[in-house]
């Protein structure tokens, strides 16, 4: 399923589209892996900003009094059609209907108005690079 994940990235990637994702707080601090790895992914967030004027990244604060349990991809397939793609735990469903991707965006446009700007969440994605780094080499 990870390696299904990555492909999907890249294609989307190759796109150069304008791209936002809203990453929920939690993510940052999760260090399945290891600290090692929540660095290096911190850092690969940062790059991606970086490097593409047309990603756009924003971070849900946990205080946030909205917030979606699954991971949400909406994609504008062609002018005014929207398809959704949502990643469960045991699948993942592409959805097409035109009334539940209507609301599907409208969960995606509160989840963005609830998130922090560009500018302030990369700082806070750096910030929790930094934590991670100073607790790796604590730990050393």
């Amino acid at each position: 399923m990870a390696h299904t994940r990555l492909e999907r990235a890249r294609r989307l990637l190759a796109l150069d589209r304008p791209t936002c994702f809203v990453i929920p707080e939690s993510a940052l601090q999760r260090a399945v892996g290891g600290l090692a790895t929540l660095a290096e992914q911190l850092e690969h967030l940062l790059d991606l900003a970086a490097r593409f004027e047309s990603m756009r990244i924003q971070v849900l604060p946990s205080s946030s009094p909205v917030a979606s349990s699954i991971p949400l991809y909406l994609l504008e397939s062609s002018p005014g059609k929207m398809v959704a793609w949502i990643d469960m735990r045991s699948r993942s469903a592409l959805v097409t209907g035109p009334d539940d991707t209507a609301e599907l965006r409208v969960l995606f446009e509160r989840l963005e108005g609830a998130a922090l700007d560009p500018a302030a969440s990369l700082e806070l994605i750096d910030r929790k690079r930094r934590e991670a780094c100073t607790a790796i080499e604590t730990n050393l």
